[in-house]
């Protein structure tokens, strides 16, 4: 049997899940499971390296096949450097914020993947835009379309504008209230894209006490 080349852009939960088995999302386990001992994960990109070696070391501990010859990028031409001859890899799995989709340099993910690495097939879970103009997302289409490139979307882009107003969800709730004891309780929830993955805090106050519990849904959270 053939080796099948793989890369991955993103080393966050939506490719290989959270490290205690909580998140439904992990495509990495889906992808060893429907290639076996044909997967060759050739690399992963990702600006935090540190992140991104501990995932393939977590998977080489764990015995599992194909990862034995991962390298680490910090950009995808980077990778192109590296990742030449048998190694060129045959598909990308695409995890990446919204704001890494479209054709601007350096925010163009998968045009600049088409281009280094010619006949890659594309995985792409994130949405590619959030913003109601469209054409930078009808712009990478348009490539895509032109090289050939065969594309899976996990996700596709929606158009807010008919999205019934009752099935909206607020971009930021913010509520306070009073229970019958005194006690005085609030809700801050915000959808918002920043360079994290998720922020959460419990915060409980009462007289001269103070709760705060930083991160419930890690492995580690903080209290």
């Amino acid at each position: 049997m053939s080796a099948f080349n793989v890369l991955y852009l993103g080393a966050g939960l939506i490719d290989w899940g959270h490290p205690d088995g909580s998140t439904p999302w992990n495509h990495s386990i889906r992808v060893e499971k429907q290639l076996g001992k044909r997967l060759k994960m050739v690399g992963l990109v990702d600006c935090d390296v540190s992140k991104a070696q501990k995932i393939i070391s977590d998977k080489r501990l764990a015995g599992i096949p194909g990862y034995e010859d991962t390298r680490i990028f910090g950009s995808i031409v980077e990778a192109a450097k590296i990742l030449t001859g048998d190694r060129i890899p045959r598909l990308a799995l695409i995890g990446l914020p919204p704001a890494a989709h479209g054709t601007v340099p350096g925010r163009d993910a998968e045009i600049e993947l088409v281009n280094q690495f010619p006949g890659i097939a594309l995985f792409i879970e994130k949405p590619l835009s959030l913003e109601p103009d469209h054409s930078p997302v009808d712009g990478v289409a348009a490539v895509l379309r032109d090289k050939g490139t065969i594309t899976s979307l996990s996700q596709l882009k929606i158009d807010l504008s008919k999205v019934r107003e009752e099935n909206e969800i607020p971009r930021l709730t913010n509520a306070i209230w009073r229970y019958e004891n005194g006690a005085c309780g609030s809700l801050l929830h915000g959808l918002v894209l920043h360079d994290g993955q998720y922020e959460v805090e419990l915060v409980v106050m009462a007289d001269g006490w103070i709760m705060r519990l930083v991160d419930p849904y890690d492995a580690l959270p903080r209290l």
